[in-house]
């Protein structure tokens, strides 16, 4: 069984312990509800971004068409939006957070198709960060809010990649995929990779590559990025620390590749987080402009 769910790290903070900072504000965030049999019905949604979990037996209403959930399934509803979810059967549980912002607006700007519709996404990997979050909740600090605030952006970044079209993806591609997701702190090689699922290096390249785009090894480095974003706001951490977190053994490699992902090296990445977030969604791809921009300074 799953430690997260065996152990049920169930915890709730509400609007009126929201973390907010620059125009940025997690007003909630819950891990595995339990509830009643029963639908919740809000015709009017909420007043924030909501981004919902929801495990199988629950009903869904996405674009006003009921989806009934077969797998660990999250949905992202943006402020206004009518939701209906539960189960009128039996307990049903779900995990979320609401988070509301100029900052979250543009976020979700680079991610419209993960709006409204159901996505795969695992209930550990969502408890994971709703456990960054919770921490922050815990401890208050001064940055808690740009921890929170990367926390989202790394989850967001996940979901994208998680809800890819798989039909045309062999079966044991994904798998490895899954694999790699979970292990990325391991020391994986190309032969550990090929043995996992039973095939050739030569084999194992060709069919990752034509499946995804990308080499193994070059996915995995991706994947160890991601998660350096994340450790990367917390100021507590050397870079050393941060490299080490995130599987990479030796910290200058791991900068170069820093470097040649996001366009500047982990430390500048770092300061510019200090000094607002318009350097952040800069490097990341996003255009800034107007009251928003002006709001960073």
């Amino acid at each position: 069984m799953d430690d997260l769910i065996k152990n049920r790290r169930i915890f709730h903070y509400r609007y009126w312990e929201a973390i907010s900072g620059g125009d940025f504000q997690v007003r909630g965030i819950g891990g595995e509800e339990f509830m009643p049999p029963g639908m919740v019905f809000r015709r009017h949604g909420t007043p924030d971004w909501m981004l919902m979990l929801y495990t199988p037996g629950c009903v869904v209403t996405f674009q006003g068409r009921p989806v009934v959930i077969k797998e660990d399934t999250l949905g992202i509803f943006p402020p206004g939006t009518e939701h209906c979810y539960g189960n009128d059967e039996a307990v049903w549980s779900h995990s979320w957070m609401h988070v509301c912002g100029g900052e979250m607006d543009l976020l979700m700007q680079k991610y419209p198709r993960l709006i409204n519709t159901p996505l795969p996404y695992g209930h550990r990997a969502f408890l994971r960060h709703l456990d960054y979050m919770a921490g922050e909740f815990r401890c208050r600090r001064r940055d808690s809010w740009q921890v929170c605030r990367n926390t989202v952006t790394h989850l967001l970044m996940e979901v994208a990649d998680y809800s890819r079209n798989d039909k045309n993806i062999p079966e044991r591609m994904l798998k490895l995929r899954g694999f790699m997701e979970k292990n990325y702190l391991k020391p994986l090689t190309l032969e550990k990779l090929a043995h996992y699922i039973s095939v050739s290096v030569p084999l194992l390249s060709m069919e990752f590559k034509k499946s995804f785009g990308i080499s193994p090894i070059a996915c995995l480095q991706e994947i160890r990025l991601r998660h350096s974003l994340y450790y990367l706001s917390d100021l507590n951490l050397s870079i050393e620390d941060v490299a080490n977190r995130c599987g990479f053994r030796d910290p200058f490699y791991f900068s170069r590749l820093f470097r040649r992902k996001y366009g500047q090296p982990p430390s500048i990445y770092r300061s510019s987080i200090n000094h607002g977030a318009l350097n952040f969604y800069q490097s990341c791809g996003f255009h800034v402009e107007g009251t928003l921009k002006d709001h960073f300074f």
